[in-house]
């Protein structure tokens, strides 16, 4: 019972391994064949010279630069609150943070 497995998994692994290759070797094949149409299909001066020609130049269209529009700041408020008032508020609200039983003024 032990064998019947190993042997499917084995069966499966040459089949995988036989059409790799014989997909690698029709790989081979049609670059072979691209590289000759290449070759005969360039002129015989051209060949000795360069392989790649020079992509030709864009030219891009240069929009406006973006203006930055600078809104008026918004205005800044005069406190109108003053140091002791500050301090009482801190002070009430640390009391009320409190349970109703720990609050002592």
């Amino acid at each position: 019972m032990g064998i019947l497995p190993v042997l499917f998994v084995i069966i499966a692994i040459a089949s995988v391994l036989a059409n790799y290759n014989k997909i690698a070797k029709q790989r081979l094949e049609d670059q072979k064949k691209r590289m000759e149409m290449r070759a005969s299909a360039e002129p015989a001066d051209d060949r000795n010279e360069t392989i790649y020609k020079k992509p030709a130049e864009t030219t891009f269209a240069v929009s406006k630069p973006i203006e930055r529009i600078h809104l008026n700041p918004a205005p800044k408020c005069a406190p109108g609150v003053s140091v002791k008032k500050m301090r009482e508020a801190v002070i009430l609200s640390e009391i009320l943070n409190k349970p109703v039983s720990l609050r002592e003024k």
